[in-house]
């Protein structure tokens, strides 16, 4: 690491490797990610940034939801976000598998970047292979998230077969569950620091970057 740009944001040291900003913890993870790791064709990898709706899929993808018909039918009452937090059903592979291990046993199972890189990133890799990537806004999943659950499940090659169905893994995976079930949990409250004036200046730099790309967020 001694030889990556770095810089202290917040008491935190992170460095520069590949574009991307790390914690100095979380960097030996990433290399040994990228060095080690072979995906498989039926292997299923989250790639969302921070704040993007990651705890909403990670909560909706795995067992009992979408991967896992049985989540669609019973009560409930063995659903295991009630004990578990949707980040450990989804664990990472940089910081839940590689940051403890090189070469780890993934048989039984990212770290954020520029945000925007990032985002253009796996849009134009999903033109390419839409077979193989399936891209989702969170604004569409707020606006219409049966409509996204039902074309996720597609994807994923589970498709609902009642709307009943839908309805159960929507109440599972509600925004306003799994708030709750964070501050029973963890006693974590949700938090947001951004103010008008930061989400005005966010928009205007979102626009301008996604500006050629086919690609809008409805600004």
């Amino acid at each position: 690491m001694g030889q990556l740009p770095k810089v202290t944001w917040f008491r935190l040291d992170l460095y520069n490797w590949e574009g991307f900003w790390y914690v100095g913890d979380h960097l030996p993870g990433a290399m040994d990610a990228k060095s080690n790791f072979q995906a498989k064709d039926d292997d299923l990898l989250l790639t969302s940034s921070v704040k993007t709706g990651t705890t909403w899929l990670k909560a909706i993808i795995p067992f009992p939801t979408i991967m896992n018909p049985k989540g669609r039918k019973d009560d409930g009452s063995d659903d295991p976000s009630l004990k578990h937090h949707p980040n450990e059903l989804t664990p990472s592979l940089e910081l839940g598998f590689y940051k403890v291990n090189p070469n780890p046993d993934l048989s039984h199972i990212t770290l954020t970047g520029p945000f925007h890189d990032h985002v253009l990133g796996s849009w134009r890799e999903s033109i390419k292979r839409p077979e193989m990537i399936y891209f989702m806004r969170n604004e569409d999943m707020k606006k219409d998230p049966k409509g996204e659950v039902k074309k996720l499940a597609c994807f994923l090659g589970r498709p609902f077969e009642k709307e009943e169905e839908v309805e159960k893994v929507l109440w599972r995976c509600s925004l306003d569950r799994l708030k709750n079930l964070e501050v029973n949990q963890h006693g974590i409250e949700p938090w947001n620091h951004f103010t008008d004036e930061m989400k005005g200046k966010l928009d205007q730099l979102t626009a301008m970057k996604f500006e050629g790309s086919g690609l809008d967020f409805g600004y």
